[in-house]
């Protein structure tokens, strides 16, 4: 979702080679961009909770498990069932940059 909606993964930085990419990664470091104004709020706080190193804080492996992230303000108006049944039609969404 992250490299969907800021076109980079979150762990990219400006001249960064693989070895030093691998090392954020498993580190856990990352950023979200400085121009995240043009994203929804509630898309912010999704990736936030899904990209926490500790697994014990992130969004998914809590008490709630998958319902953590199914009931996440950012998938507010997917209707699961109908997903799971493959009667949502895609759409098409564009994004400017």
């Amino acid at each position: 979702m992250y490299e969907m909606l800021f076109g980079l993964t979150p762990f990219y930085e400006p001249g960064i080679d693989q070895k030093s990419l691998f090392k954020r990664i498993a580190r856990g470091k990352w950023n979200i961009p400085k121009d995240h104004n043009k994203v929804d709020r509630s898309a912010i706080e999704f990736i936030w909770g899904v990209l926490q190193r500790r697994p014990a804080e992130r969004l998914g492996c809590l008490a709630g498990g998958y319902r953590d992230v199914k009931n996440h303000a950012w998938f507010q108006e997917v209707n699961f069932g109908k997903l799971i049944k493959k009667k949502i039609q895609a759409c098409r969404v564009y994004f400017t940059f």
